[in-house]
Order: structure tokens, then C-alpha cells, then sequence
């Protein structure tokens, strides 16, 4: 029974549904979902688009939390922002300075 079953149709079957995309490709499909996220007020982290990517569009393999973390901040896409403006001048990066207690 079980020696008849033709391993590679089934694989071939299951990976049918499963969408590839190439890194530009992904990265267009990351921030599109963001900003669906962001107009319909939901959570738009990293999480939540890797699991929207995941369970919408079956993108196979999904890269981590953190890949999708930089393609935001590379498209200036974090901090309630949706793209960049030419023209209107960035915030100054963050600047660690000690605390009170670290000073010590």
C-alpha cells in the first residue's frame, strides 16, 4: 500500500499553492502590505506583515520578523510614517547618552 504511493506527486501537489518571490519582488509585496495594514488601523510590525504575507499570499520560503524590520526602515516606513517626503527634513538619528545610574 504504502510503497505505491508516488512520493513526488504529493510533494509536487502540496507546493502547487506555494508563491516564490524574488528579494524586490518581496520587498514590494512587504511594504504594499504595511500600508494596507496602516489605512485599515490594524498592528503594522514586522509580526503582524510576516503573518498577514504568510497566511494571504502563501510566500514560501518567509523571511524572519527582523528581514521584514529592515525593509521597513529602508522604505522609512516605522514610527506610525508612511514613506519618505523629499524635502521635509528627518529627525535627527537617536544618540545614546548614559543614564543617571550608568554615569555613576
Amino acid at each position: 500500500m504504502w510503497h505505491e504511493v508516488d512520493w513526488a506527486v504529493i510533494a509536487r501537489e502540496q507546493r502547487a499553492g506555494i508563491f516564490r518571490l524574488s528579494p524586490k519582488e518581496f520587498e514590494q509585496y512587504t511594504v504594499m502590505t504595511r500600508l494596507e495594514l496602516y489605512n485599515a488601523g490594524e498592528p503594522c510590525g514586522a509580526a503582524a506583515i510576516r503573518r498577514k504575507l504568510k497566511r494571504e499570499y502563501n510566500i514560501q520560503p518567509l523571511p524572519s520578523s527582523s528581514t521584514i524590520q529592515r525593509i521597513l526602515v529602508a522604505n522609512c516606513l516605522t514610527n506610525g510614517r508612511i514613506g519618505y517626503y523629499p524635502g521635509v527634513e528627518e529627525p535627527p538619528p537617536y544618540q545614546w547618552r548614559p543614564t543617571r545610574k550608568e554615569r555613576w
